[in-house]
């Protein structure tokens, strides 16, 4: 009798456990899939984002360009100068001044001190033909979740084609509202974060610039 006793009470502590073991699991499901739930649109936006990275960020090259000839911007403000300008196999730049409507070339110079800005600008000369407009855009994807786009394209202005062009696709991983104090979380591909040089102390040059050079004939 004490037997059965003692093997009725380990079955009922063995069902005890077995169903405290699928309550559980059952817990541990629920929260994994509230979470997945929860996180899904970053999921699945953090894939969007790679995947088209893969397929369309970075540089293109449609037709190799022509060194040291003049470039053109399509904005009034001399600041959008300095990328195409700071590029080795462009002549100078080209810009419609804003301000007072005239035209200007912008040219390199050696950089005296910190404060030198590095160029300098005299008025456009009309025998010096540009070849090559330098277009920057930035896009908002409407159909992708918190995806942007910056696409910088080289245009060639005798065929209206572009010669080129680099995009970067960027993405915030959380929604700033689900986030404290709405923190930022973008991440942009290609990656092109400022590299310091640990010998020099210099900073690196970035990738974009990089593939920008790399767009020239041999």
């Amino acid at each position: 009798m004490t037997v059965l006793c003692l093997s009725g009470q380990y079955l009922r502590i063995g069902m005890d456990e077995k169903m405290n073991w699928k309550k559980t699991s059952l817990w541990t499901l629920g929260i994994a899939l509230v979470i997945v739930l929860f996180f899904s649109d970053n999921i699945w936006g953090y894939y969007r984002f790679k995947s088209m990275c893969e397929r369309e960020g970075g540089l293109r090259i449609n037709q190799p360009l022509e060194r040291d000839v003049g470039w053109t911007v399509n904005t009034g403000h001399i600041a959008y100068v300095r990328f195409p300008l700071s590029i080795q196999g462009v002549a100078f730049v080209r810009y419609r001044n804003k301000r007072d409507g005239l035209l200007y070339d912008v040219y390199r110079v050696h950089e005296k001190n910190m404060n030198d800005d590095g160029y300098v600008q005299q008025p456009a000369d009309s025998s010096k033909p540009v070849i090559y407009e330098y277009r920057l855009t930035q896009e908002k994807l409407r159909d992708e979740i918190r995806m942007t786009t910056v696409t910088q394209d080289v245009i060639d202005l005798r065929t209206g084609s572009i010669s080129a062009s680099y995009k970067t696709f960027g993405y915030s991983e959380f929604e700033p509202s689900r986030t404290p104090l709405a923190a930022p979380s973008g991440i942009s591909c290609p990656r092109d974060v400022p590299e310091i040089d640990e010998k020099t102390g210099e900073t690196l040059p970035s990738l974009v610039y990089l593939a920008f050079s790399r767009m020239f004939k041999n």
